[in-house]
């Protein structure tokens, strides 16, 4: 059996001081690490005021899982709120849809069987029936401050996220979310797309599709193309329930190029070709 050299008689009782790693092992044994103990505990989970604003990034996902908070507030906007933009999406109804009051707390808007506002055990219940993939939140400060105290009674999702800013910049981030909700039957690619900014425009990519802003339309609006692997006009394809795609549209608002791009690719991606 190898026996370890004998250490010089200066540094008896001290190890082996040519040893690295004997070094390290004596060093750790004197001083033993501790836990870091933070001064807070952190949370197990970002409060709804920290989540992020809705993009375009998560995939499609069906109505039926998705989850609304809509601010009391947001209620008596009318035609210009964001109720009146979601009733123009196919399938909104299978949504689950809440109404945050800053006094009360959560109530469903879709029924009146719910849980009543401020019974916090039976609310939890009924939310946490759902299988939700999909939560959003839109409404004010003191809104999302009564949200963010009830926030143990939210179930957890794959995307959760809330609009932010100013009023035209929420708006802007919720046709984004209303993008991404499936309705049956419909066909969606999930992935993420790809976007850059031309000379000409905003430009979008995903498998082998390349959305691309196509300038002003005539009389009025703006032309979005959608272009195969070889540059061409997207032409020849239908959905699985054989609709076919036009590979040329028009939007009458510039604004919503990125939201209609997205809608587009995602539909070409899971298209079929023809023959």
């Amino acid at each position: 059996m190898a026996t370890m050299p004998r250490a010089p008689d200066g540094w008896r009782g001290r190890g082996q001081p040519n040893d690295v790693f004997d070094v390290a092992r004596r060093s750790f044994a004197a001083t033993p690490s501790e836990p870091i103990r933070a001064d807070t505990p952190r949370a197990a989970r970002p409060l709804p005021s920290q989540w992020p604003s809705p993009s375009d990034v998560p995939p499609p996902v069906s109505w039926h899982r998705r989850l609304l908070l809509l601010g009391e507030s947001e209620i008596t906007a009318g035609a210009i709120g964001i109720l009146a933009m979601l009733h123009q999406r196919p399938g909104y109804e299978a949504a689950a849809l809440f109404v945050v009051n800053a006094e009360s707390g959560l109530r469903p808007l879709w029924t009146s069987t719910g849980p009543a506002p401020g019974d916090g055990a039976t609310l939890r219940q009924f939310l946490r029936q759902g299988d939700y993939t999909d939560i959003l939140v839109v409404a004010d400060d003191a809104e999302l401050g009564r949200i963010d105290a009830d926030a143990d009674m939210l179930p957890l999702a794959r995307t959760m996220e809330r609009t932010r800013n100013s009023v035209l910049q929420q708006r802007a981030q919720f046709r984004h979310w209303l993008a991404r909700g499936r309705a049956p039957g419909d066909q969606f690619a999930a992935g993420h797309i790809r976007w850059s900014k031309m000379a000409a425009g905003l430009s979008g990519r995903l498998g082998d599709f390349t959305a691309r802003y196509g300038g002003p339309a005539e009389p009025r609006g703006h032309r979005i193309v959608v272009e195969d692997a070889n540059g061409q006009l997207a032409l020849g394809y239908r959905t699985a329930l054989g609709r076919e795609l036009q590979p040329e549209i028009v939007i009458g608002n510039k604004g919503h190029a990125r939201s209609a791009m997205a809608d587009l690719l995602r539909q070409y991606a899971a298209a079929l070709r023809l023959g």
